[in-house]
């Protein structure tokens, strides 16, 4: 906000603009030793009641998300693509009524100079036959190169004359009337334009023209299932029907995973049909909707299984790995603000690494908001809050600094 205020047009107060500067530009440099881990002491397994404690102080890590049992109807046009024809014929004329779609028209690089009248634009293009340059008429009427550069300029495009689309690279037009007035051009390099064939562009054309049949298709199918069911059809019911079955899980989650860790798939891998499972409530059975890919697609919950913390015996592995993590890391930052406490009581830093049998290195200069190659993210944030000679510890991978 600061900055925003100094350099937004605002004057600042005497002084403050070289203040900020100051600041944003300080560096600081860090000496630093690290205290291994094989410093703290050993963590035992300390056994069910403790770890149960920690399982329950740790509850949203152990818990098991909400799995709900559902069925899906759902009508992918992909599965109707055999039963659509497309005939030769039709996909000519998408062809034709698509055509610009397929057309990357000429590209020239140009450069214009616009002159008041005629009479000077043709004085000018006679200087050129003589022998003059192009840039040399633009600087004798106080031009230079970036103020006659067109850039690239497409075939079609209105605000150049249609002739300097019939030039050479290199040539310069005769006098032309533009939209803006008399000009001369100069063409400086030409990229051709391309057109697809039908036979390039047909698999295209069938891929889109039978996926439109297919979706009218299951339009048809779905309009005919809703029939169904609002004639008292069961959902089973009204699939068998039109020669369709539910797609059914026992239990899924809101990522799309089983108990087990394992990716549901088929249907239950649709973005939008997992969505609408968890948007759902228990027991519902939804209208029929339109995913992204155009299935159409019904959701009933069969069932829900609410979020429940797991019983300490099935997951007792983790749980003691990630108390036996905590500990180490309390225990280990007790020895660092131990350290901590001498080196800012006035024992020298370097005798203070000997306890350790550690080297005291030097890290490279960093400043506000930098990256160091040495130390973690938040020391050097914390850096920047310490008196000089003043020390601080951050525990990193392991270890402590």
């Amino acid at each position: 906000q600061l900055l925003g205020a100094a350099f937004s047009g605002i004057e600042p107060p005497p002084g403050m603009v070289s203040e900020i500067t100051q600041f944003e530009n300080e560096r600081r440099v860090a000496e630093y030793f690290v205290i291994p881990s094989s410093r703290a002491e050993d963590v035992a397994d300390p056994g069910d009641e403790v770890l149960q404690k920690f399982l329950e102080a740790n509850a949203q890590t152990y818990t098991s998300p909400e799995y709900r049992a559902v069925a899906v109807l759902a009508i992918d046009p992909a599965n109707y693509l055999n039963q659509v024809q497309v005939t030769e014929e039709e996909l000519k004329e998408l062809y034709e009524a698509l055509k610009p779609n397929f057309i990357v028209p000429e590209k020239r690089t140009l450069e214009q100079i616009s002159f008041a009248t005629e009479e000077e634009a043709k004085a000018a293009r006679a200087k050129i036959t003589a022998g003059a340059t192009f840039l040399g008429i633009a600087e004798e009427m106080g031009l230079k190169a970036e103020d006659i550069a067109l850039g690239e300029v497409s075939a079609g495009d209105a605000s150049v004359p249609e002739s300097a689309f019939k030039l050479d690279a290199g040539a310069v037009s005769e006098a032309e009337q533009g939209p803006f007035g008399w000009v001369l051009i100069r063409v400086l390099s030409i990229t051709p334009g391309s057109e697809k064939t039908f036979e390039e562009v047909k698999p295209d054309l069938r891929a889109q023209l039978g996926k439109e049949r297919a979706t009218d298709l299951i339009y048809q199918i779905s309009n005919a299932v809703e029939d169904d069911r609002a004639g008292g059809k069961t959902l089973e019911e009204a699939a068998a029907a039109h020669g369709l079955t539910l797609a059914v899980t026992p239990a899924i989650d809101a990522a799309g995973l089983d108990p087990s860790g394992t990716k549901v798939e088929g249907v239950f891998a649709k973005e939008d049909i997992l969505a609408a499972i968890f948007a759902a409530d228990a027991g519902q059975e939804t209208d029929m909707a339109t995913s992204s890919d155009g299935t159409q697609f019904v959701v009933r919950i069969d069932g829900t299984t609410p979020p429940v913390l797991k019983p300490l015996s099935a997951v007792r592995e983790q749980v003691l790995d990630a108390y036996m993590t905590a500990m180490r890391l309390k225990a280990i930052t007790d020895v660092a603000k131990d350290a901590i406490t001498k080196a800012n009581g006035g024992v020298p830093f370097a005798d203070v690494a000997k306890e350790f049998e550690a080297e005291v290195k030097t890290a490279k200069p960093v400043s506000r908001g930098g990256n160091s190659e040495e130390l973690p993210p938040q020391l050097v944030q914390q850096l920047f809050g310490l008196a000089a000679g003043t020390a601080a510890a951050w525990p990193t991978a392991a270890t402590c600094s």
